[in-house]
């Protein structure tokens, strides 16, 4: 008996584990791989979170039908501290991207571009390579 015990205790850890490690792929992967106007209102949900929601919400149900109110408070109690923690250290690899700014910037200085100034600037430090 005393070895299942140990065993349902070790499945719980597990599971607890598994919903922050699914977190943290679904939302590095939005985090890291998207692009994001802040001048266009976009009111979808990006389907990596679509994805993480249900991946959660299912999980959740099959939960509360096999295992008491203390084990589903254990394992999704805190998510949303981290999820939030995983968004906030990550933040600074989310693409943003101006469009009015970057457009008023190639109307004042006409034959330039990001692309003919990332060419001409070492990104390790700063220096020009022409």
């Amino acid at each position: 008996m005393n070895e299942l015990v140990q065993l349902s205790e070790d499945c719980l850890i597990i599971l607890f584990l598994e919903i922050r490690v699914q977190c943290y792929y679904y939302l590095l992967t939005v985090l890291r791989k998207q692009e994001y106007n802040v001048d266009l209102v976009n009111p979808d949900p990006d389907s990596e979170v679509t994805l993480l929601n249900k991946f959660l919400s299912q999980l959740e149900e099959k939960i509360r039908e096999f295992l008491p109110t203390t084990h589903n408070k254990f394992l999704f109690e805190g998510l949303g501290y981290v999820m939030s923690s995983i968004i906030i250290s990550n933040a600074s690899y989310i693409n943003i991207i101006k469009h009015e700014r970057s457009q008023e910037n190639v109307a004042k200085h006409p034959g330039t571009s990001a692309e003919s100034d990332e060419h001409n600037t070492d990104t390790r430090t700063g220096a020009g390579t022409s």
